[in-house]
């Protein structure tokens, strides 16, 4: 049953002032003919100011963050095909080092060979999914925040100097100690730097923009940044250094840039277009640069595997020598030339260079495989060596089974494929088709 009870009032226009008792407008907190000052009016005030500034600033648009996010994943998903092999491993794990650094990731000798964009273009590569996608959840929850505070063409220029602010502390960072480190990416440095501007924008405006905001901002933010740095010092592959030069060069550009007031009708001036176009070009560029240096970091990744693969191949043919050897005579003793064999085949392969983790896994077994072998047949005793051999055959069937499994998975992601028929007559193997 309807009742006209039940109708909302509309709020009341005026009110009486309770020092003088004329008749005012409600929304003037204080009295025009007595002067005084209505605490309830104030509030009322106040809350409606805040609800105003809340609404204009939460409705502006913010499409950059989502761009930016974008460009992260096709750009890690184009890693993923260029770098080849098996391509969920990689989609997981994230590309080689070489393939990283073919699309724009930083290491402090590129830097100081003057390849400075690789200030820039770490901001759009990430090492691994699990990297990505932290970062992009971060990006999601404090980027459209900046952007709708600054507006798009600030947030992007804070976006690229902050992660151009962190790539250098690390650089200066790692410089100091005097440390190599692999290819340093990602866009946490950025990051840190939006958690920086947002930081000091809530102390520089505490006085202009509503308590309420000002606080949840602080309460938000500062533990944020708390959290993520103990992290970083605490995790050694995170580069706390690019955290550090991040944060302190947000908290720089937010002293220096405005933001975008919610009275402001100018939010789209040519000065933004001037800057949006000119970060815009920037990108580019340093990507157009990476693309330049990219065949040398591709092909140097397939030469480093070419020159492995060839000692693989003479440590295989090394071994089976012997083990054929033994396997005709019961009687056989290994002559200087096989002894030679495996010792120039471990030596070679001692100084080899592994492209990757597993790779150096099978580095090390073949090497000990070969180690074996040369004390077995240099071992002085009554036992046949054919028996002693036996338990190292084992061991070598089962390298050459993982051998052949990293070659069909990982090898094209280096320019290789593996033969069906691969044995040849003496019962090694061939070397591996580029």
């Amino acid at each position: 049953m309807y009742s006209e009870e039940q109708e909302p009032r509309a709020p009341n226009p005026f009110r009486v002032c309770q020092g003088c008792g004329q008749l005012i407008t409600s929304s003037q907190p204080q009295c025009p003919y007595c002067g005084a000052v209505s605490m309830t009016a104030v509030a009322e005030q106040q809350v409606g100011d805040e609800r105003r500034f809340l609404n204009d600033l939460f409705t502006r648009p913010a499409p950059l963050t989502p761009i930016i996010i974008g460009i992260n994943v096709a750009v890690y998903l184009l890693m993923t095909l260029v770098a080849g092999g098996d391509f969920w491993q990689t989609l997981i794990s994230g590309a080689d080092r070489s393939t990283l650094l073919a699309f724009g990731a930083q290491t402090n000798e590129l830097l100081r060979n003057g390849e400075w964009f690789r200030l820039i273009t770490p901001a759009f590569v990430h090492i691994g999914l699990l990297h990505l996608g932290m970062n992009s959840y971060v990006l999601w929850t404090i980027g459209p925040l900046v952007e709708k505070l600054y507006g798009s063409s600030r947030f992007l220029l804070i976006y690229l100097l902050t992660a151009a602010g962190g790539s250098f502390a690390s650089f200066l960072n790692h410089g100091l100690k005097n440390d190599a480190i692999g290819a340093s990416a990602g866009a946490s440095g950025a990051i840190f730097g939006l958690f920086g501007v947002v930081a000091v924008f809530s102390y520089k405006y505490r006085h202009d923009l509503p308590p309420s905001f000002i606080r949840s901002l602080k309460s938000g933010i500062l533990p944020a940044i708390a959290i993520n740095l103990v992290i970083g010092f605490s995790i050694k592959i995170v580069d706390n250094a690019a955290h550090i030069g991040g944060l302190l060069t947000g908290a720089a550009l937010a002293l220096l840039i405005p933001y975008i007031r919610t009275s402001s009708r100018h939010r789209n001036s040519a000065v933004g277009l001037a800057i949006l176009s000119l970060c815009v070009a920037v990108v580019l560029a340093s990507f157009a640069f990476a693309y330049r240096q990219s065949s040398q970091h591709l092909s140097r990744r397939a030469s480093k595997v070419e020159s492995l693969l060839d000692n693989f191949s003479a440590a295989d043919r090394a071994m089976v020598n012997v083990f054929r050897s033994a396997g005709k005579n019961a009687s056989w003793k290994p002559s200087q030339q096989e002894i030679a064999q495996l010792e120039e085949a471990a030596n070679r392969l001692e100084k080899s260079a592994a492209p990757d983790a597993k790779t150096e896994q099978l580095r090390l077994e073949l090497l000990r495989l070969l180690r074996e072998q040369q004390q077995v047949i240099s071992r002085e005793n009554s036992q046949p060596l054919d028996a002693q051999l036996e338990a190292n055959g084992e061991a070598f069937l089962k390298f050459r089974r993982d051998y052949e499994e990293w070659l069909k998975t990982e090898g094209p992601k280096y320019g290789f494929t593996l033969r069906e028929s691969s044995t040849q007559k003496d019962g090694s193997k061939e070397q591996p088709e580029k």
